[in-house]
């Protein structure tokens, strides 16, 4: 098993794809984006396949969310927006280093602020980033929303995490009542993109399976198949969230990561992560730094990258950071 498809199978259940944006942006980027998604997929067999400079940013906007889900990384939100500063900072960069893709989320709700992440989704265009992804609980995107991400023409990918099919079992994940509100939210933004003869965004829902919720696994794909053009079924990792009884799953066996050879994550805080991960408390071994003291191409080729990403490579797992341990033996099907 190579390393991607590794990956694939401690994060996912299982996907159903009916449209994938990747037609559509190698029409308009050409061979820059297939070589983007080549190299996304493809195996890292020695230090010489791991780019000059991340793949992708995982950009946290505002450390905030409006839900306070039972599978949250975090519980504690401080609402601080990232400074103008750092994201001028990490966007010039992008542009220098001709950067593929940018994630906008990073475990918070992307549209707590609004105009700053349409201001950074403009940045990222501008800067010449090919796939600008969001990521959302689709609460807050309101029909002038919608029509903002779509009429925009660049966001190829937003991802509506909603992990139920009843009202009831939504209620319970994600402590909320407004279960109609967000099927409303998701089926509308289908219907605008279609009036509007647009091709991108790519719509995608996701459902993250718990005991709590695994027997309504097959209805939500069902449900969601028809409408949406992707649904993912997601693993559980029992580092996040209040459901740690995870004797009903199974463990899925991992000895790597691919993460430190993709992405880095940047917090609002400017705080720089050697991957998608942000739980609760602050995990030093994973920090590689901040971008108020050095640049993102300084860090993703500093010491402690480089020797986080020799350690994976080399499948070194006596070695791994402690907390990259504990990630890689968390996940659990259901």
């Amino acid at each position: 098993m190579d390393l991607n498809e590794q990956q694939n199978k401690r994060v996912y259940s299982d996907s159903v794809t009916r449209w994938s944006r990747d037609e559509v942006l190698t029409n308009k980027w050409g061979d820059r984006y297939l070589e983007y998604r080549k190299r996304w997929n493809g195996e890292v067999a020695k230090e010489g396949d791991i780019g000059d400079f991340p793949m992708e940013y995982n950009l946290q906007l505002v450390h905030g969310c409006n839900l306070a889900c039972a599978i949250c990384h975090s519980s504690k939100w401080t609402n601080k927006r990232i400074d103008a500063e750092i994201l001028k900072s990490v966007m010039e960069e992008a542009k220098e280093h001709h950067l593929c893709s940018c994630s906008f989320g990073m475990d918070s709700e992307s549209f707590m602020d609004t105009e700053l992440l349409f201001q950074a989704i403009d940045m990222a265009s501008d800067a010449g980033v090919m796939d600008i992804l969001i990521g959302t609980n689709g609460l807050l995107l309101t029909e002038e929303t919608a029509k903002r991400v779509i009429s925009s023409g660049v966001v190829s990918l937003i991802k509506i995490s909603i992990d139920a099919y009843t009202a009831e079992t939504y209620q319970t994940i994600r402590r909320s009542n407004q279960f109609d509100r967000v099927v409303d939210n998701v089926i509308r933004m289908v219907e605008l993109r279609d009036q509007m003869s647009a091709s991108l965004p790519q719509i995608r829902v996701s459902f993250c399976k718990t005991y709590a919720n695994k027997e309504e696994e097959k209805d939500f794909i069902n449900k969601w198949e028809r409408i949406v053009d992707q649904v993912d079924i997601q693993n559980y990792s029992n580092l996040v969230g209040v459901f740690q009884d995870v004797g009903q799953g199974k463990k899925i066996e991992s000895d790597t990561c691919k993460d430190p050879f993709r992405r880095v994550a940047i917090l609002a805080d400017g705080t720089v992560q050697c991957c998608c991960n942000n739980y609760e408390e602050i995990q030093p071994e994973i920090i590689l730094g901040n971008v108020r003291e050095h640049s993102v191409y300084e860090l993703w080729h500093s010491d402690k990258m480089k020797k986080i990403q020799k350690m994976f490579l080399n499948k070194d797992q006596a070695a791994y950071p402690e907390y990259c341990k504990k990630c890689l033996n968390s996940f659990y099907d259901f």
